[in-house]
């Protein structure tokens, strides 16, 4: 515990919101797309519930390859 006080860079204890704020704006930019994002935004936009059965009787999340240019899909 004592470790992580004092070399956590992401504690707010001794830096302003804006300093934090600015920290992590900048880590996030340097990290790649989730590769589970457009599965997970599908559910979550319905409160956790999946998508209704289609004519078959199957749900499907639809993800368009091509939405997000950043996204890594290897």
């Amino acid at each position: 515990m004592r470790e992580q006080r004092e070399t956590n860079k992401h504690r707010l204890g001794e830096s302003s919101e804006a300093e934090y704020v600015e920290l992590r704006n900048r880590r996030d930019s340097e990290l790649p797309m989730p590769k589970l994002i457009l599965h997970a935004l599908q559910v979550n936009i319905l409160g956790g519930r999946l998508p209704e059965p289609e004519s078959n009787g199957k749900r499907y999340l639809k993800i368009p390859l091509d939405a997000l240019e950043c996204a890594v899909w290897e």
